[in-house]
C-alpha cells in the first residue's frame, strides 16, 4: 500500500465521524478509537515504517492520550 492509500482509509474514518455529526446523531467514539487502533495496527504489519500515532491523528482520534496508550500497548504485544 502506498501513503496515499493510508491517508485515504483515515479520510474515510474521519469523514464517518463528520457525517454523524453533520446529520445530529451520536457516534461511539470509544468503537472509533479501536476501529482506528485495530486498522493502524495492520497497517504497520503492511509497512513497518507506518507511522501509527500520525495516522490516527488523521483519523480524528480526539483522545490523543487514550490513543497513545492504546497504539503502545498494541506495539508491547506483538
Amino acid at each position: 500500500m502506498t501513503r496515499k492509500d493510508y491517508e485515504l482509509l483515515a479520510e474515510s474514518i474521519r469523514l464517518t465521524r463528520n457525517k454523524a455529526e453533520w446529520q445530529g446523531q451520536a457516534i461511539d467514539e470509544s468503537t472509533l478509537l479501536a476501529v482506528s487502533i485495530s486498522m493502524a495496527q495492520l497497517l504497520e504489519y503492511d509497512n513497518p515504517r507506518f507511522d501509527r500515532h500520525r495516522f490516527l491523528i488523521a483519523c480524528g482520534v480526539h483522545d490523543s492520550t487514550m490513543a497513545d496508550v492504546l497504539a503502545t500497548a498494541g506495539k508491547e504485544a506483538k
